[in-house]
């Protein structure tokens, strides 16, 4: 006479492999297509839960039929020993888990860490934004222009120009020297007074020179490179400094500012592509962030195969939208958060050099005496052994660049930043500036025998 427990066996196995299938097949979103997710591990073990699936179902099926002969309900013992205590099971787990879970408005901290999935209208509507930046359709988002802060520790003029104070206005017509700093937040000297960054005081060192400060934090290269010239070109620079820091050539492989988690800055990004050589920005005009939120699913938003930022594994997903109703298939995709999507486009060390080129050819074009920067940040003070993306960049694009790195030499390593902040002191502000006078002297000089 045969024993039910062979059939409950089965049973539990078709139960571990349904399971399998649907966590393996969550794993195919971070893959381009499904050769490639065949090819990779998670595809193979897909394949062993499907077999072990069918073989598991047809040997139950086969079990079910002989106990049914004995005069046995093979349905009863299914619920009694399969599907009662499978959903109690999951349902008192998943009430625990709700019960030491805290929900915040943009997510859920389980144990101390956020539970994966984010939904993008939660975390738009909660997102911070840095109150002197505001949406730009070209360029993503700009310094607000005529700005003065609450705190008063920004203060722009016309186009966004950093100022020491409100209403500065500037000469516009030509000088004989003006010089136009182009970069992100360690160019625009976030969380410093403007006599404490380095573009001020460049100043001391070249008195005759009207200095214009364009930074932007968060900029990419390809932002840069658009910023100069639609707002730097038309002010007739006699030099124009384009400073990158440890990762703008890495902000130029993404899209959108939620997919890099960007403090303060939620919008999209120009992202370049190259046309005939020509690196070309294929998304401008760029979507305000209602726009954005109204999408819903990050995964369907435009060009977000062309995010090198992007991990599906951070965001919900349309297709899997009923198991995020599950704390534990939550807790499942955050402790084995899915990676990057597909890289499409050009690589890093293939755009950004386009990008470099494009700007010296288009300096050079307008007599701006072009000179690009690279300017140290805490990425290369944790781990100056590694190499950074925009050093990576530079080096690979075999162009001219000033490596401001052994200016900090001589500014103790505790000294460097400012305390629990991530730019520049005053003691590493003026040693930059001051490398930067001594190498644009010479470019100064040469513009005066132009002349």
């Amino acid at each position: 006479m045969m024993s039910p427990l062979t059939f409950i066996i089965s049973l539990w196995m078709s139960t571990a492999s349904i399971v399998l299938v649907i966590l393996t097949l969550y794993r195919i979103e971070d893959k381009p297509d499904g050769l490639s997710f065949l090819g990779h591990s998670d595809g193979k073990l897909l394949l062993i839960a499907m077999i072990a699936l069918l073989c598991s179902c047809a040997l139950a099926v086969r079990y079910a039929m002989r106990l049914r002969k004995t005069g046995k309900r093979p349905l009863r013992i299914a619920l009694i020993w399969n599907t009662v205590p499978l959903f109690l099971a999951v349902a008192v787990l998943e009430t625990a888990l709700r019960l030491v879970a805290t929900e915040a408005p943009t997510e859920t901290i389980l144990l101390g860490k956020p539970l994966l999935p984010q939904s993008l209208k939660a975390v738009v509507d909660n997102y911070r934004i840095d109150s002197f930046l505001a949406y730009d359709q070209t360029l993503g988002w700009v310094t607000q222009p005529n700005l003065s802060t609450i705190d008063g520790l920004y203060y722009t003029g016309v186009d966004g120009i950093r100022t020491s104070k409100a209403d500065t206005q500037f000469k516009t017509e030509r000088t004989a020297c003006r010089i136009a700093l182009v970069g992100d937040s360690h160019t625009f000297g976030e969380e410093l007074k403007f006599e404490e960054t380095w573009g001020y005081l460049l100043q001391t060192h070249l008195p005759e020179c009207q200095i214009l400060n364009f930074g932007v934090g968060g900029y990419s290269v390809g932002q840069m490179y658009l910023r100069y010239l639609r707002d730097v070109r038309p002010w007739h620079p006699t030099v124009v400094l384009f400073a990158l820091s440890s990762n703008t050539a890495g902000r130029t492989m993404g899209v959108y500012g939620l997919t890099r988690m960007l403090p303060g800055i939620p919008w999209a990004q120009p992202r370049f592509l190259l046309r005939n050589d020509e690196p070309t920005p294929i998304n401008v005009p760029l979507p305000p962030l209602k726009e954005i939120a109204d999408a819903q699913w990050i995964s369907e938003l435009p060009y977000i195969d062309y995010d090198w930022s992007f991990a599906p594994g951070r965001w919900e997903i349309r297709r899997w939208r009923y198991f995020y109703h599950s704390y534990l298939f939550r807790l499942y995709t955050t402790r084995y958060a899915i990676g990057r999507r597909q890289q499409n486009g050009d690589s890093l060390t293939v755009l950004n050099p386009a990008l470099f080129r494009a700007f010296l050819q288009a300096g050079e074009s307008n007599n701006a005496n072009p000179l690009i920067l690279y300017l140290p940040d805490k990425a290369d003070h944790k781990n100056p052994e590694k190499e950074t993306p925009s050093l990576t960049a530079l080096r690979s694009s075999e162009v001219e660049y000033l490596d401001l790195r052994p200016c900090l030499n001589d500014v103790p390593h505790e000294d460097r930043f400012i305390p629990q902040g991530d730019h520049y002191s005053m003691r590493s502000s003026q040693a930059i500036a001051a490398c930067v006078g001594n190498r644009v002297s010479p470019l100064r000089l040469q513009v005066k025998q132009k002349d």
